[in-house]
């Protein structure tokens, strides 16, 4: 929901493609609170319709043009462990990947220290290399 809505509010015109749909969370409506109540913890201003309407958003079928691929947790069983997941954003043009995120919260910062910070983005873009970044400090890190 809450990538999903900030990438609406950011590239209106860019549609989602998703996994997920809130066909659950609109028949259940205690869930459906509780998945806004989590999604307020960061965005505040949002009502439970509104996180509805935003999972719901994923619907583009892909194809041709622009659009943006999202899967919010890959990795369920992992996710579920409380072990490793990510979250994967794409934006596609034409069947080219031009942009790449991964999201992985449970991920060591350093691989040579397993014990150590949590918290790595991979950040790739076409044609320019990519780059690891520290979720908590922000600091990169890019591999030659």
């Amino acid at each position: 929901a809450l990538v999903s809505h900030r990438l609406q509010e950011s590239f209106p015109s860019i549609p989602l493609m998703g996994e997920e749909d809130a066909t659950a969370l609109r028949t259940n409506s205690e869930l459906a609170t509780r998945v806004a109540d989590c999604v307020r913890h960061v965005a505040p201003e949002m009502s439970t319709e509104q996180a509805l309407a935003a999972i719901d958003r994923g619907s583009h079928q892909g194809g041709s043009g622009v659009f943006w691929v999202l899967d919010p947790i890959d990795g369920t069983k992992g996710f579920l462990r409380k072990e490793q997941y990510a979250v994967c954003l794409g934006l596609v043009e034409n069947g080219k990947v031009l942009v790449a995120v991964l999201g992985c919260p449970n991920l060591p910062v350093d691989p040579s220290d397993s014990d150590g910070e949590r918290g790595c983005l991979f950040i790739a873009t076409c044609g320019e290399g990519a780059v690891q970044r520290n979720i908590a400090s922000g600091s990169e890190r890019s591999e030659e």
